[in-house]
């Protein structure tokens, strides 16, 4: 990082602000202090202590503002003590005024003006500020001004080569990320994220996450826009109303952190270090960028109730970044040989260092693990169980055959143990395995009854108010999702379709109807042998469960995330029809699911169309069906409220006027439609459409 640095920061304009303007800015301000006195004396060279005592009474927001310039003027000998009293130096013949440095400040260095507007507008009406005319508010506009200094240093052309640096630091970490694995970004600050758009534009969303966290709410409202303006951009709240206790295992934690000291207080500022270091990933980099103490920024922005005087040095903030356990590099001088400029300081922490994936646990948990009979043999279950119970928890074992009732059982456990953490829905877990030879049909009805437990489950959760988190643990129905593995999405065959793939699309579908707790789907891969880190993995998920609803965990415990993404044109698996219409001859048309369970990725599908003579098409006559007063439901929802309603799901039933019941459809007139519900059925005319299903 260093060596990047130095490679950009050479060029003469990178020198000029250290050698040219910040002495010349030094100069205006401390001018602007000599003349301000100079009015408050009005006659004589004599500054009465009575006066400044007055000025702090009648002041006292900035009262430490006085005292600092003070303080300041009789260390550059602008005023000198005599008893009680100080002598103010008399005008010098040929001494600059502050306007005319000012102007020259203006002219000569245009790509400051921010800096040097800011302060020539501060020292005109400085007499204003301390008699209590005028505050700093009237003057600058009410931006929040801790951030100002640093920004205004770094400057635009600064700003963009730092964010060049890190955007090659990201290039590099995504070149060399493998396989499956993410790369994740945190920016920290007081105000709105200043590398943002530099991430942004190397950063593969596929591949990346991006975060900020700020310390206010008044922060993450003003940058809520760039949710819009960035997809997968996130923010988040930290400080000492928030636990700022990761849940997050070490993968999950960001790679690099962007930590700018814009903060109020040198208390809030380590407040967000302490923060940074509890979410950085092992081997993780923190990028902290500050403003050593300068007399420009403290006389601009000192009239300000909140502003610290007491800027922290370099070698203050990389103590503190060592006592945090972290390996600190040399401070980075964006401006060589400056000494009150940006300063940079890299961090990081060592791949070895052991971040407890395990909080201390302060009480005990409560489980309700639903097996079956025999999946009471299953070796994750019993390993699972035993794990729980080893940690001192309370876990209740129940054969789904058992359950007469699912609210009793809810209602009596909340009774004995005041509260439920979990329900894991284990329920026919390993029948795949246990019966591989199973017929198609035993394996469908299997997957119908694990459907029905998690529905059951769901509305016993509703009934009893139960504020609990459904696991919902299928085997190896997102497999295809895992990087590296040669099965990508849509091109299964239906005779290799993972069992619990039909549990899988209706636990997403759960996730969207939950409503006061929480549906969360967690898919397995078990190991042939060695179940310890499976379950180690499964554990950490359930007591440290962060914002992913859905996650898979490998034969090894490795943890997945999906994720969306769009599809190369090489791995859709059939072609999105345009306009409704038929592209090319021989294919027919069926509406499919994009990602299972989810209603909103309906869509029309391209399919090949199958031969017509092995087309049958079965019609039932069925009453009209009046929907007025009533309202109307995809059919999936139906089906899906029957199941947690405890009904049976209805067989997929074309309606049709009596009139055309018996009636031999012309296969050359209408196109098959092929679906996971029917197959061979007709398209109808318009006046023959589908009539949805009504709900009462």
């Amino acid at each position: 990082m260093a060596d990047m640095v130095a490679g950009h920061f050479k060029s003469k304009v990178d020198c000029q602000y250290a050698e040219e303007i910040e002495p010349l800015l030094d100069s205006l301000c401390r001018q602007f202090v000599f003349e301000t006195l100079h009015q408050l004396v009005r006659n004589g060279t004599v500054l009465s202590r009575k006066c400044i005592q007055g000025l702090q009474m009648d002041t006292p927001e900035i009262a430490p503002f006085i005292h600092y310039l003070i303080r300041e003027a009789e260390t550059d000998q602008t005023l000198s003590l005599k008893g009680s009293d100080w002598i103010i130096r008399p005008y010098r013949e040929g001494e600059e005024t502050a306007r005319e440095i000012w102007n020259i400040l203006v002219s000569d260095y245009p790509d400051f003006f921010s800096i040097i507007d800011m302060a020539g507008r501060v020292g005109l009406h400085l007499p204003s500020i301390l008699t209590g005319k005028k505050t700093l508010e009237d003057i600058i506009s009410p931006q929040p001004v801790f951030s100002v200094p640093i920004r205004l240093s770094l400057g635009t052309a600064r700003r963009h080569k730092l964010g060049r640096i890190i955007q090659e630091m990201i290039r590099r970490s995504q070149d060399t990320l493998p396989t499956g694995r993410r790369f994740s970004v945190m920016e920290i600050g007081h105000t709105d994220p200043l590398f943002v758009k530099d991430a942004f534009r190397v950063m593969d969303m596929n591949r990346c996450d991006y975060t900020f966290a700020a310390d206010t709410t008044e922060a993450l409202e003003t940058i809520s826009f760039l949710k819009e303006q960035y997809p997968g951009f996130e923010s988040r709240l930290f400080g000492n109303s928030v636990d700022t206790a990761t849940g997050e295992p070490p993968a999950a934690r960001p790679h690099l952190i962007l930590l700018t000291l814009d903060f109020t207080s040198t208390a809030e500022s380590l407040d967000a270090l302490d923060f940074a270091r509890s979410q950085l990933n092992p081997g993780g980099t923190i990028i902290l960028t500050g403003l050593r103490p300068s007399f420009w920024a403290d006389f601009t922005f000192g009239a300000h109730p909140g502003w610290t005087f007491s800027q922290r040095s370099t070698q203050y903030w990389q103590r503190q970044l060592a006592e945090q356990g972290l390996v600190c590099g040399d401070p980075i001088e964006l401006s060589p040989g400056d000494l009150s400029d940006i300063f940079v300081l890299t961090a990081r922490l060592r791949e070895e260092t052991v971040v407890s994936a395990t909080p201390h646990k302060e009480i005990n948990r409560t489980w309700i693990v639903l097996t079956d009979t025999r999946d009471r043999t299953s070796g994750l279950s019993q390993s699972l169980v035993r794990h729980l119970q080893k940690r001192n928890d309370h876990v209740r074992c129940v054969p789904v055959e058992k359950i007469s009732d699912y609210k009793e059982l809810l209602s009596e456990t909340i009774r004995e143990s005041g509260r439920i953490d979990g329900i894991l829905h284990l329920a026919g877990f390993s029948s795949s395995i246990d019966h591989p030879e199973s017929q198609e049909y035993n394996r469908a009805r299997q997957q119908a009854h694990r459907c029905m437990v998690a529905a059951r489950a769901a509305r016993a959760c509703e009934e009893t108010g139960a504020d609990t988190t459904l696991w919902i643990l299928t085997n190896e129905a997102a497999r295809h999702l895992i990087p590296g593995t040669n099965h990508l999405p849509g091109q299964q065959r239906r005779h290799s379709m993972p069992d619990d793939s039909v549990l899988f699309g209706f636990a997403r579908t759960m996730m969207n109807e939950a409503s006061h707790y929480t549906v969360r789907l967690m898919d397995i891969i078990l190991p042939l042998n060695g179940m310890a880190p499976l379950v180690d993995a499964v554990i950490n998920e359930l007591e440290q469960a962060d914002d992913e609803q859905e996650v898979i965990l490998d034969h090894n415990g490795e943890r997945f995330v999906p994720r969306l993404r769009t599809a190369s044109p090489a791995e859709a698996s059939h072609p999105i029809l345009s306009n409704n219409r038929i592209e090319e001859e021989g294919e027919t048309v069926a509406l499919g699911f994009q990602f299972p369970g989810q209603l909103r990725n309906l869509r029309w599908e391209a399919r090949p169309q199958p031969p017509l003579e092995k087309m049958r098409s079965t019609f039932r006559s069925m009453p009209p069906v009046s929907t007025s007063g009533m309202s109307c439901i995809p059919w999936d929802c139906f089906q899906m409220r029957r199941l947690k309603t405890g009904l049976p799901v209805l067989p997929w039933v074309l309606s049709l006027p009596e009139s055309l019941c018996g009636r031999e459809m012309n296969p050359g007139r209408y196109r098959p439609v092929t679906g996971s519900r029917a197959s061979g059925l007709p398209v109808l005319p318009a006046e023959l459409r589908q009539r949805q299903m009504p709900y009462r």
